[in-house]
This record gives C-alpha cells, structure tokens and sequence, in this order.
C-alpha cells in the first residue's frame, strides 16, 4: 500500500503537546457503559469528537456528557493524550484501550463516570444543504484529474471522507490541497493513499479558533489519477467511500457549533476507452512523413479539396487549432532543422494524444 501523509500531522500534534496548561474532567455522578473515544454518545468516533475534546479543553465548553468516553487512554483524565490519542484513532489507525466500538463497563474503574446511556449508533441526517461533490479538471487517454469541492452553509471545524475508484482502472499519482483550502492554511491534514481509494482528514485548528469558510463548490483536495491504458475497457466511478481505513473513516462535516453532518455526495462517472494511437506530421495518412503531407495540409487549410483522415495529425505544435502554423513549423522540421512536432512524432513514433483537450479528432490512422 502506498501511503502518502501530509506532514503537517506531526506539527499539529507537536504544537498540541507544547500546550503548557491541560484541563482535567472532574468525576460525574453515575457510572455505565461507554464506547472510548465516543465523546458525541453518538456510537461512532470521528472527528466531531475530536472537535469536542478541544472545545472542551479549550473553547470553555460545557461538563462532557461521559467522561469515560473521552478518555481515551484510559489514564482516568481528559487531557492533551487523549486529544491526541483520538485523533490518532480516527485518521491514522491507532489504537485505544477498551472497550473500543460496543458498549463495556470501564476495566479499570476511576474517577470518571458516564451520564447518559450507550445506544446503538446513531446514523447522523443526511443534509442536501451540505455536500461533497467531485469534479473533473481534464481527461487525457492516461491520465484523469479530479477536485473534491464542499458546500456547506456553516463554517466547518473539520470534515473527513473517502474517495474510490476500480483498482484495474488505474492508480491515484498525486494529491495536493485544492485552490480554496490552501489559503486558510489547516493545522491539521492527512491524507492516505490506497490501491482502490484515498481518504482526507481536515482539522482546520487545535484551538477551533479559524474554520473552513462557509460556501459552495470549494475546492479542498486536487487529485490527478493515471488510467491503465492495458486493461479492459469499461465504466468506472469515483464516489466519496466509507470503507478505507481501519476503522474506515467516515465522510463527515463538523460545523462550528460541535453538530456532526453526514453530507450528500456526488461520484464522478468515467469510461475508459482505448486511445486512437498516431503519429503527428502523417497528414495525409498514407504512414510516411515527408514533403506531401505539408502540401497535403496547405491543401486542406487553403484550397480545401483535402480531407484529413486524422485532425490531430495535422495539429504539429499541438495547440489545439489547425492554422498556417503547422505546416510552417513541419516544414522547418523537414528542411530547416527545426524541432519535430509535438509527441507523438516521427521520433517517438505511435502514441496517444500526450494533452487531448481539443475539439479535434483522429478517424483514420495508421497506427496499430
């Protein structure tokens, strides 16, 4: 498994333990059952705790409704450890003392108690108003990019989610923060990459002192996938997932007022198709590259007697127009020493378009 981790996990859980003041829990009333590092009582643990344990420790927050819930190192306090043992837990498959995912009594019974009862699960509401959706930027024969983008209503604390795709299809090359998330400079980033997915963690501060704007459409993560141009072709999608991780971690949203939002999500419907393999300057189509395909391409842009078996042939410089600029610069190549045409060419032989963003097509070709 690759993993590729933005570093800012470790600055954000160094400046964590250089707090030089930690807020300890006082003991409650009455003890039960509890799942660790459940500090919502909402059956799941996510980062809408981990948003709890610092406004609790840090924004003023009210008594937590189980203590025992949220100390997740079971050291019978809730301080810094556990903020960092929970967010270890959620986003980079750490561990916790039990009872971790069902409902136990404390093994080592302390001072801390847990108020309110252990249900099952609670499944958070779908909100239509928030949504994670995925957008493509380009589609070239090998490579794919894509941009996950929120809306949200409400300034967000942190989110979370997962993005999949078919293995056979292709591989994710790279992930960068999008163009409206890097701004805002987020304390905390993870994200994992996976042969059938990637996940991203978003903390925004470890004070909650500066969420993530409200608003739609904002890009967040940029990914650039490549397409396995050998396997068969066929249908794929990428669609926000809950099952990378373990435990796997979840598509959430925490706003700024503590509430845990499941968001509606968008996937991103992609076929994958067999590339038309050419070779640039073969104007004419007959697998030769000489003299009678510039005259052949002077024919078609001046005269117009000429058909082009292939437009992005007859594209030499790959701009994505047919004008008197490629058989200048072919004819420069030809004669005159001049750079070949773009790839593919006579040089690198058959190949698919390297940038296919034009609106130029390629019906013939001698290419196998």
């Amino acid at each position: 498994m690759w993993i590729l981790r933005i570093r800012s996990c470790a600055r954000f859980l160094l400046m964590l333990v250089l707090i030089l003041q930690a807020t300890v829990m006082s003991a409650q009333q009455t003890n039960g059952d509890f799942r660790r590092g459940d500090c919502h009582v909402d059956g799941h643990v996510d980062l809408a705790d981990v948003v709890q344990v610092i406004d609790y420790l840090f924004g003023g927050a009210a008594p937590i409704d189980c203590a025992l819930a949220c100390d997740a190192n079971d050291d019978d306090t809730i301080d810094m450890q556990d903020l960092i043992t929970i967010t270890l837990y959620v986003v980079l498959d750490g561990t916790m003392p039990p009872p971790v995912g069902s409902c136990e009594q404390d093994p080592t019974p302390g001072t801390l108690f847990c108020d309110v009862p252990c249900d099952p699960p609670v499944v958070p509401p779908l909100s239509a108003e928030h949504r994670f959706e995925v957008m493509v930027t380009y589609v070239q024969p090998q490579f794919v990019g894509l941009i996950v983008a929120s809306t949200s209503p409400d300034p967000l604390h942190a989110f979370s989610f997962g993005l999949c795709h078919d293995p056979g299809q292709g591989s994710v090359q790279q992930l960068d923060l999008g163009a409206d998330l890097q701004p805002t400079a987020p304390e905390f980033v993870d994200v994992v990459i996976e042969p059938g997915g990637w996940t991203a963690a978003v903390v925004m501060s470890f004070l909650n002192a500066q969420p993530f704007p409200a608003g739609s459409e904002q890009r967040v993560i940029e990914a650039q996938y490549e397409v396995d141009l050998t396997s068969p072709l066929g249908f794929t999608e990428f669609c926000p997932c809950e099952t990378i991780g373990d435990p796997p971690l979840a598509i959430r949203m925490v706003t700024e007022a503590g509430e845990s939002i499941w968001p509606e999500f968008d996937c991103f419907p992609l076929v994958i198709f067999d590339p038309v393999f050419f070779v640039r300057g073969d104007c004419n189509g007959d697998g030769g590259i000489n003299v009678a395909d510039a005259v052949y391409l002077l024919d078609f842009l001046f005269i117009g007697s000429a058909v082009l078996p292939c437009e992005d042939a007859s594209d030499i410089d790959d701009d994505g127009a047919l004008n008197i600029a490629d058989p200048i610069n072919f004819l420069a190549y030809l004669f005159s020493g001049g750079p070949p045409p773009a790839p593919p060419n006579p040089i690198t032989g058959c190949g698919p378009d390297v940038f296919d963003t034009d609106p130029l097509n390629c019906e013939e070709t001698n290419c196998p």
